[in-house]
C-alpha cells in the first residue's frame, strides 16, 4: 500500500494508535492534535480522513479528546439542520472554538474553491468580523447565501461581502521556480495559506459594472494579487494618496468609511502584523509599484514565502487570542 490514507474510510473515526500501530515510536509530531498542538499516546487520539479540495486522497487530521468531542458536535448539528430552503440568518455562531490550523480546503469539495464552498471558513468569517466598529456600531454580518456570501445592512447602507484567500503561491505565474522547492515546501506554504489568517473579506457587488476589490488586485500586474501591496494601497486611499488600487478603492469608500481611519481598519481585521511602526512590511523588495510583483528567482521566493508564513501565524496567532475573549 502506497499512501496510508487508504487504510481508513471517509469521515470514519479511528484510534490513531490502532490504525497507525508505529505512531508512538514515530517523531511526537505524528501523535499531536492538529487543533491544539498536544502530544499524547496514539490510543489516546482519534484520527478522520476528510474530503480535501487539493489532495484527492483526502487530508487526515488528528484530534485529542477534547477536540474530537467539539467536531464531533459541530458535525451532529450540521446533520440536523434541512438539506433544502434559504440558510438561517440568525443560526447561532458557535464561537467557542476558531481552529487557526484548519485548512479549509479540507471540507471544500475537489476541485471547487473554499472561498465559496468551505462552510467553514464562512462561519470563522462570521464570527470574526461581527463586531464592534470604532463609532461604537457593530458591524454585524448575516448568512447571505445563496444569493451571496455575508452581508450587512443597516443605517450605515448595505454591503454584500465575499471571502478571498490573501496569500498567493504562484504556482503557474512562478512554476519554473516552485518546482525547485524541497519536497514539502510549497504545499505546506499553500495550506497555510488557507488556514484563517491567510484570508480577507472585500466588498462583493459589482459597481457600474466594473471590477471588485479581489479581482482588481487579482488582475493588475503591479499588484499580482500580493496582500502587502494591496495593503499599501489601502493605507494610500485612507491618506488621500494614488496607488494602483485608488480607482477600484475610491469605488467602495463606503466600506472603508465604515473603520474610520487605515488604523481602525488594521485593527478590525487584526491586521497589525503586516505592519513596522506604522509601515507595511513588504515581502519582497518594494520599488514605489515599479518592481516585478511576482518572485523573479529562487532566493526572491523563498524570502516571498518565509514573509508571507511569518505573517500568517502570526495573525493566526492573534486571532486565536482574539477568539478567546469571543
Amino acid at each position: 500500500m502506497d499512501d496510508e490514507r487508504d487504510l481508513i474510510a471517509y469521515e470514519e473515526p479511528r484510534v490513531l494508535g490502532e490504525v497507525f500501530p508505529d505512531r508512538n515510536a514515530d517523531d511526537p509530531e505524528y501523535r499531536m492534535c492538529s487543533t491544539c498542538r498536544v502530544v499524547l499516546p496514539a490510543d489516546q487520539l482519534t484520527v478522520i480522513k476528510h474530503r480535501h479540495a487539493g489532495q484527492p486522497k483526502g487530508h487526515l487530521r488528528i484530534y485529542c479528546l477534547d477536540h474530537f468531542a467539539r467536531a464531533d458536535e459541530r458535525a451532529e448539528g450540521s446533520d440536523s439542520e434541512p438539506a433544502t430552503g434559504p440558510p438561517s440568518r440568525s443560526r447561532p455562531l458557535d464561537d467557542r472554538v476558531i481552529d487557526t490550523t484548519y485548512d479549509f480546503q479540507t471540507d471544500t469539495p475537489q476541485g471547487k474553491d473554499p472561498d465559496a464552498h468551505s462552510d467553514t471558513l464562512h462561519r470563522y468569517h462570521r464570527a470574526l468580523w461581527s463586531k464592534e466598529l470604532p463609532d461604537g456600531t457593530r458591524l454585524d454580518l448575516a448568512d447571505g447565501r445563496p444569493g451571496s456570501y455575508l452581508d450587512h445592512e443597516s443605517e450605515k447602507g448595505r454591503f454584500w461581502l465575499t471571502s478571498d484567500a490573501v496569500i498567493p503561491t504562484f504556482p503557474h505565474k512562478a512554476g519554473d521556480i516552485v518546482a525547485k522547492l524541497d519536497d514539502g515546501e510549497f504545499e505546506e506554504f499553500h495550506s497555510l495559506g488557507y488556514t484563517i489568517g491567510g484570508m480577507m473579506i472585500w466588498p462583493g457587488n459589482k459597481i457600474g459594472n466594473k471590477q471588485t476589490i479581489n479581482g482588481a488586485r487579482g488582475f493588475h500586474p503591479r499588484i499580482a494579487d500580493r496582500f502587502d501591496l494591496t495593503v499599501e494601497c489601502i493605507r494610500r486611499h485612507y491618506a488621500g494618496q494614488s496607488s494602483p488600487l485608488s480607482d477600484v478603492l475610491a469605488r467602495y469608500t463606503d466600506f472603508f468609511a465604515l473603520f474610520e481611519t487605515f488604523e481602525g481598519f488594521i485593527d478590525h481585521f487584526l491586521l497589525h502584523d503586516l505592519l513596522d511602526g506604522g509601515r507595511v512590511r513588504f515581502a519582497m523588495p518594494f520599488d514605489e509599484f515599479g518592481g516585478p510583483s511576482v518572485p523573479q528567482d529562487l532566493a526572491t521566493y523563498r524570502r516571498y514565502m518565509e514573509a508571507s508564513m511569518e505573517f500568517v501565524h502570526a495573525r493566526n496567532a492573534r486571532i486565536a487570542a482574539s477568539t478567546r475573549t469571543l
